[in-house]
């Protein structure tokens, strides 16, 4: 997908681990601004519309629970009230 190519996505399909997900990009300086223009103006007409994905995937290899030792476990429930 060209939006995805160009800017990013967060959340998205594509990143099943932390460690998949890549920094956001960066214009350290006037060369990398250029390029990524010249990357937009290649890509721009592939644009359409307004797309809306609904990531089902999105860090489903990583275990996002609490763990039983987690100290939302160890503190009364009564002090999050």
């Amino acid at each position: 997908m060209t939006y995805r190519e160009l800017w990013g996505c967060y959340p998205d399909d594509e990143y099943k681990h932390f460690k998949d997900i890549k920094p956001k990009k960066t214009f350290d300086n006037n060369e990398d601004l250029r390029k990524f223009k010249e990357l937009y103006e290649s890509k721009k007409g592939n644009i359409e519309g307004h797309v809306v994905q609904f990531p089902l995937h999105f860090l489903e290899k990583e275990q996002l629970g609490i763990s039983f030792f987690s100290k939302e476990n160890l503190v009364p429930e009564k002090n999050f009230t």
